[in-house]
């Protein structure tokens, strides 16, 4: 029995919900905030919503994280972090790296889909609203195809995935079974292939596919060659640095920049309470990272170079994180041995390999990587009686003159009013699926019934699996089922059904009644 004291608490407790996940609140509380309070305020809030007004996605960007991007675009990363918000969406972040070699937020998206339309719209919407969009050389991501080509519309630059996903995928998809192998050729080949990826440079690699190549059988081989041969420059370790990563080879700047999030957003915070601790988060690491800049401005070092010296130059011209660098190469120099080369080029050997330099360039990982002088060019300098202080091998992004004019702790304060951006589309009706679609739709759905599944153990976890398996079931056997919630209050229990059909139906599942609210799936 159904009181109406029980039908009033429920109301009340779903008008909460809603309260707390209303997007009417959480734009409210953006522009209230986070918009016009925040200084010199530029920002965009873009909100995605169905034909029946339901949440799709959300993109925002405060000025902050406009400027962080806009003044170093070259490298960026994107990772989605989970179980953060009570409506089970995915946090995706766009993240840089500034001059002083700190992560810097680009922007925030929130999608109800992981699918291509979803990050296609998230990515369009960067686009739009920062001019610096073509220029990454790098874009690191997981080796998700969706997201691979969708950033390929993003940028042509250089992609780099997680070295650490290639590895794993190796072992998943290079088994007996798969590939039809004995167990001695899936070793050798597993081996083999992770010396591929440990190639420090082009030649090395080359040098190793060969052999590769003529020791492997043939399925292996088709297999590589289809799947990563390719776009080894993307994962094989040497590779990667040929393209300006700034010295990245893995999400770790994302991976902790989430562990932060975590340690302070409850899991599933409602919308306001996600975007509240989120600026917590901002805010905290903003206001310590402009106590150190300004601290290391005001800071009187004690120099133990020269002040004529070609490493005093470089300190007062970099920041003291590329200066470190620099300062590095500097020190190890001497110990390079140089050989005459053609065209007035030297040849230097390395663990790398053999490297081709001149007196501004050099092939090895360091420089194509940092776009910083190396050890090698500075062999060169001495060689050729070149001063070794040289502006011109330091990209601006390094420099000490550039970072102070585009850090915010130098900003002047100035208030400004309409100056944010707050727009709302709705997407176009959904379209008649293929069956193809449809396949693709129903694995989104059972993904997040996976998760919901994993959370729980023992008892709770053995009725969600008897659930979903009377589902399958009676599916399987072309009935119709829709889904039966068992009220549970004292020794009362009240079967109400709720007008939601999935498709099947007739066998009813055990019931195992654990929880104040249960669910159980019969026949119609």
């Amino acid at each position: 029995m159904i009181t109406l004291r029980d039908l009033s608490n429920i109301a009340a407790s779903a008008h909460k919900s809603d309260t707390r996940n209303s997007l009417t609140s959480f734009v409210k509380t953006s522009k209230e905030k986070y918009i016009k309070k925040v200084i010199k305020q530029k920002f965009f809030l873009y909100v995605l919503t169905d034909a029946e007004d339901n949440l799709q996605g959300l993109f925002f960007q405060d000025i902050s994280m406009h400027s962080a991007y806009n003044a170093y675009p070259e490298f960026l990363c994107m990772d989605a972090t989970y179980i953060l918000l009570e409506i089970r969406l995915p946090v995706y972040i766009l993240l840089c790296e500034d001059g002083a070699g700190e992560s810097e937020i680009a922007t925030v998206g929130l999608l109800t889909h992981e699918d291509a339309a979803s990050l296609n719209w998230f990515i369009e919407r960067f686009k739009s609203y920062n001019i610096s969009w073509p220029k990454p050389n790098v874009f690191m991501t997981d080796k998700d195809l969706t997201k691979r080509r969708i950033v390929w519309c993003f940028s042509r630059g250089f992609f780099i995935t997680l070295f650490i996903s290639y590895l794993q995928t190796f072992s998943r998809e290079i088994t007996t079974v798969k590939l039809g192998i004995t167990s001695g050729e899936r070793i050798s080949s597993l081996e083999f292939i992770q010396k591929l990826a440990y190639a420090t440079s082009e030649e090395n690699y080359d040098e190793l596919y060969r052999l590769f190549v003529s020791s492997a059988s043939s399925t292996v081989i088709d297999y590589y060659n289809n799947n990563w041969h390719n776009i080894s420059d993307e994962w094989v370790f040497g590779l990667k640095f040929v393209s300006g990563n700034l010295m990245n080879s893995t999400n770790k700047r994302l991976e902790n920049f989430n562990g932060k999030l975590k340690e302070v957003i409850d899991y599933n915070s409602s919308l306001k309470d996600f975007l509240g601790k989120f600026y917590v988060v901002l805010t905290s690491m903003r206001n310590e990272r402009y106590h150190k800049t300004i601290f290391q401005m005001q800071k009187v070092s004690i120099d133990v170079f020269d002040p004529n010296s070609a490493e005093a130059a470089y300190k007062n011209f970099l920041t003291s994180y590329a200066a470190q660098h620099v300062l590095k190469q500097m020190s190890l120099f001497k110990e390079v041995t140089l050989l005459p080369g053609e065209h007035g080029q030297f040849i230097a050997n390395s663990h790398e390999g053999i490297h081709t330099v001149t007196s501004n360039f050099c092939s090895c990982m360091f420089q194509k990587s940092m776009n910083l002088p190396c050890r090698h060019i500075f062999a060169a300098h001495q060689m050729l009686g070149i001063n070794l202080f040289d502006t011109e091998l330091c990209s601006e992004r390094w420099t000490l003159q550039y970072y102070c004019r585009h850090q915010r702790a130098f900003d002047t304060p100035v208030m400004v009013e309409k100056c944010a951006t707050v727009d709302f589309h709705v997407a176009p009706k959904i379209k008649v699926y293929s069956q193809h679609e449809k396949i693709k739709l129903a694995v989104q759905e059972t993904s997040f019934l996976a998760t919901l599944v994993s959370e729980f153990t023992g008892q709770t976890l053995e009725q969600r699996l008897s659930l979903l398996r009377a589902l399958s079931k009676g599916w399987a056997n072309g009935k119709v089922m829709v889904i039966n919630e068992l009220i549970e209050e004292d020794d009362l229990v009240t079967s109400k059904k709720i007008s939601k059909q999935a498709g099947t139906s007739s066998i009813p599942a055990k019931l195992i009644v654990s929880d104040a609210v249960n669910l159980t799936f019969s026949a119609v």
